[in-house]
């Protein structure tokens, strides 16, 4: 069964249907009373229209086709159908209808072409190399000495490999190689120089003294209150305060939590701590806030993060009120 592009001409409308709708004997189509999608399914699976003694709805109109070619296939039909809306009649010998409209693509044409000129456009020929016999070269000045060269050598020009151009190409790379020996031995002497003046420098600077810093480190931690008070004495003098914080800054930690706890233990142990609480007034503990210890642990920890002394602060009595649970797992272990 076939499909058929039929004109209705009540209604100036056209429209594919099956072969099987349309009666040629009486110029009439039986169509029926479907919605959109019901009526596209009932056309492409082709069904049959019933009889005319029970019509159910189907009516038939006056049409006629377009042409007298039947379609095989729907959507060429369809395709015949659209076509036909723009124009008042349909080639049955056409096949079929192009995928897309092909683009029309301008001709280009040089400037000084001619545009009515059907001859294809010819490109300029390569042009030749011209090699030269001859290579120069830039001046250039070889000193002979640390001072700056009153001669200079040219190489300017070498020749053809004649009989003598073996020996100007030996002369002109020995000149080259005499003049980077001279060039390297010149920056050599200046580097000497400017080491003996840095050295004099050097010298000349006042030399710290090990004793303060390395004499208090080596006295850490405090095994005991008198300890404790007298390293807190050796603190009132500002070298050497400074001294320490920077010592125990590198000792350095992941976090200023760790840098905390490795600055505490290396200046007092647990023993030590037991009697101390950041503020007192508990249990007779004494008070650390106060002491130069507790401002050591504090710039050394802002030397190396940048917490605030509030959060420095907390962790130091965090680390003073844990001593007694230390001591407790050190007596288990031994």
């Amino acid at each position: 069964m076939t499909w058929i592009v039929l004109k209705f001409i009540d209604t100036d409308e056209v429209e594919v249907v099956p072969y099987s709708w349309y009666n040629e004997d009486l110029g009439r189509c039986i169509y029926p009373p479907f919605q959109r999608n019901a009526l596209e399914k009932a056309i492409k699976q082709k069904m049959t229209p019933p009889d005319d003694a029970d019509l159910d709805g189907w009516n038939w109109f006056k049409a006629s086709p377009m042409s007298s070619t039947t379609y095989e296939n729907f959507q060429m039909a369809h395709a015949r159908a659209s076509k036909a809306c723009f124009t008042s009649e349909i080639s049955g010998s056409e096949a079929c209808l192009p995928a897309k409209r092909i683009p029309i693509r301008k001709k280009r044409f040089d400037d000084t072409s001619d545009e009515n000129s059907d001859d294809e456009p010819s490109l300029k020929g390569v042009p030749k190399l011209i090699t030269k016999n001859a290579v120069s070269a830039k001046a250039k000045p070889v000193p002979t000495s640390d001072k700056a060269p009153e001669e200079t050598c040219t190489f300017s020009q070498l020749p053809e490999e004649d009989d003598n151009g073996k020996s100007v190409f030996q002369r002109f790379v020995t000149r080259n190689l005499v003049y980077n020996r001279n060039l390297i031995e010149a920056i050599d002497k200046k580097i000497d120089k400017f080491y003996e003046e840095f050295k004099a420098l050097d010298i000349g600077r006042k030399p710290r003294n090990p004793q303060t810093n390395d004499g208090i480190f080596s006295e850490l931690p405090a095994k005991s209150l008198d300890e404790f008070k007298e390293i807190c004495a050796k603190l009132e003098d500002v070298e050497t305060f400074n001294d320490l914080a920077r010592s125990l800054a590198r000792l350095g930690g992941k976090n200023h939590k760790e840098c905390i706890r490795r600055f505490l233990s290396k200046t007092i142990v647990d023993e030590v701590a037991i009697n101390f609480t950041l503020h007192g007034h508990r249990d007779g503990k004494q008070t650390f806030i106060t002491s130069k210890m507790c401002f050591l642990i504090i710039e050394a920890v802002k030397s190396c993060t940048n917490v605030t002394i509030k959060e420095i602060e907390l962790q130091i009595a965090l680390w003073l009120t844990k001593s007694s649970e230390r001591i407790k797992k050190k007596i288990v272990v031994d």
